[in-house]
């Protein structure tokens, strides 16, 4: 799970300016990579997928995701390893303990959240 992911979860619940205020923050800086991670998926899929003729992916055997040419699997898949490494520096914006005291999460939002509390 990732940030962006979790958002529709954190917009349901209402918080103290205190803890709104930092998350729309980090939310701001979190959409504007968004762009940039897109862009960089979409080449490694064009590049690395099978094509039909009209240039559209050919979905897997099983009807899973898309095919992948032989020669360039391991291509793939080290290459979206490396662009998920990449971390977003999301610094300067944290939310106060004590803004999220009254609100409840799930075990994952919270583990995704904690860089972003300060104690």
């Amino acid at each position: 799970m990732d940030l962006r992911a979790l958002l529709p979860e954190i917009e349901k619940i209402s918080l103290p300016l205190k803890a709104v205020y930092p998350l729309t923050k980090i939310k701001e800086k979190a959409d504007s990579s968004f762009p940039f991670y897109q862009e960089n998926v979409r080449t490694i899929v064009l590049d690395c997928a099978q094509l039909d003729e009209q240039g559209n992916l050919i979905q897997a055997e099983g009807g899973q995701g898309f095919a992948l040419k032989p020669e360039k699997q391991i291509d793939f898949f080290e290459r979206m390893g490396e662009l998920e490494k990449l971390a977003v520096e999301i610094e300067g914006n944290k939310i106060p303990y004590s803004g999220l005291e009254n609100a409840s999460f799930s075990l994952d939002t919270m583990t995704v959240l904690l860089p972003f509390i300060e104690e």
